[in-house]
C-alpha cells in the first residue's frame, strides 16, 4: 500500500461544510469514482481518509489536503479526473502525489483577507501595534493571548490583508480571531486559505 495526498480547493458554498460533512463527501465520492483505496475492517468498512488540517466553517482554502492509502498504484492525473468527475460544487482536485511529510509537521498557514470596504492605512497602522490583546478559546477556558505574538508575514494590499498564522497541533490561531481584532464584521470579509507550511516555512507536501 502506498498513501497518496490529495490536493483539492474547498471554495464558494463549499466553505459551509462541515469536517465531518466533507468527510462524508468524500468517502461517497470515491466510493463513486471506484478507486482502488485501501478500507478499514469491521462491521462498517469505509475508505481510510485522513485529512491534514481541518478548516475553519466559512473560510475558503485553496490548498487543502487528504490522504488516502492505495491497494495498487493508479495513474495520479487518472485519479485526480475520477474524483472531480463525482465531487459536488466548490470542491475541486488540483493534483495528487505520494505522501512526503507527516500532518504532525504543520507549523503554520498562510491567510489572504479580502475586504470589501475598509480603510487599509488604518488596518495596517493596528497590526503594527504591540500588544494586540484578544481572547481564545482553549481547553481550561478562556484566556488572553497577545496576537502580535503570532501574527507573521503581514502584506497590506488594496483591500486584502495576508498574513502567516501558527497551525497545526501545538499552537492555532483562527483567522476570525484577527477579524475581531480589527473590528470587521465577519460579513465583510472574505478568508481563503492559501497555504500551509512547515515550521521552516516550507510548503505541506
Amino acid at each position: 500500500m502506498e498513501t497518496v495526498r490529495i490536493w483539492f480547493e474547498k471554495t464558494g458554498t463549499a466553505k459551509y461544510i462541515s469536517h465531518l460533512d466533507l468527510n462524508r463527501a468524500m468517502t461517497r465520492t470515491i466510493r463513486k469514482a471506484r478507486l482502488p483505496v485501501w478500507y478499514t475492517e469491521g462491521f462498517n468498512p469505509h475508505p481510510f481518509i485522513t485529512f491534514a488540517l481541518p478548516l475553519a466553517l466559512g473560510v475558503e482554502s485553496r490548498c487543502e489536503t487528504m490522504d488516502v492509502r492505495l491497494v495498487e498504484m493508479m495513474n495520479l492525473e487518472q485519479l485526480a479526473d475520477q474524483l472531480n468527475k463525482e465531487l459536488p460544487p466548490g470542491l475541486y482536485v488540483t493534483g495528487a502525489a505520494p505522501a512526503v511529510k507527516k500532518a504532525k509537521e504543520i507549523a503554520l498557514a498562510r491567510y489572504e483577507i479580502r475586504l470589501s470596504d475598509a480603510d487599509m492605512g488604518q488596518m495596517a497602522e493596528r497590526l503594527s501595534q504591540k500588544p494586540l490583546p484578544v481572547m481564545k478559546k482553549s481547553k481550561s477556558g478562556m484566556k488572553e493571548i497577545d496576537l502580535s505574538e503570532k501574527i507573521t508575514q503581514i502584506e497590506i494590499g488594496e483591500q486584502t490583508i495576508s498574513l502567516t498564522l501558527p497551525a497545526g497541533s501545538q499552537d492555532n490561531i483562527n483567522p476570525f480571531l484577527v477579524l475581531g481584532m480589527l473590528d470587521i464584521p465577519v460579513s465583510e470579509a472574505h478568508i481563503t486559505r492559501i497555504a500551509v507550511l512547515d515550521e521552516q516555512g516550507q510548503a505541506f507536501l
